[in-house]
């Protein structure tokens, strides 16, 4: 079974404890902040971000606050079946101008957290990391939720994730 939801069944695990002690210590290094954003990457691919980034989340959401998870990992998205959602509209259509940012928010109902998955394929993926609607999403997400997690592709195997880095 996939792990990123264990921690709503296991709130107490060592899984889910593990997660909790890396998000702590995310949120403490900069305490002042009113809310965090939270690249999650790994050196290579199936190393387990997309379960990180969800269950951090989703721990955080578990604890009462507004928390949101977003696929950037746009080659290889994972949100969505990880998720079990059936939306194909998501962060692409968003930063294509698309669809409104209301229109590609989801939520769990078991965890309560939010989540955005990458949408439409595109062959781009630079330019949409690039686009001028991406600080404007984050700056909206930031007044939103107090925890924005970004499940970013592997940082060894393309740029993007060095792209998204000055963000968080």
């Amino acid at each position: 079974k996939s792990p990123e939801l264990y921690p709503v069944k296991k709130p107490t695990s060592p899984f889910s404890e593990s997660v909790r002690t890396v998000t702590t210590g995310v949120l403490l290094s900069d305490s002042a902040a009113k809310s965090h954003v939270i690249a999650v990457t790994s050196a290579r691919p199936n190393e387990g971000k997309t379960a990180i980034a969800i269950s951090m989340a989703a721990l955080n959401a578990l604890g009462g606050r507004k928390s949101i998870v977003l696929d950037f990992d746009l080659r290889k998205p994972e949100i969505r079946d990880r998720m079990r959602s059936k939306a194909d509209i998501g962060i692409v259509d968003y930063l294509a101008h698309q669809v409104p940012l209301s229109d590609v928010i989801q939520k769990d109902e078991a965890s309560g957290v939010d989540f955005i998955v990458a949408g439409r394929r595109t062959a781009n993926f630079a330019d949409v990391i690039r686009s001028s609607r991406l600080e404007d999403l984050f700056s909206e997400l930031r007044q939103q939720y107090d925890l924005v997690v970004l499940d970013t592709p592997p940082v060894l195997a393309v740029a993007d994730t060095r792209l998204l880095a000055r963000l968080a």
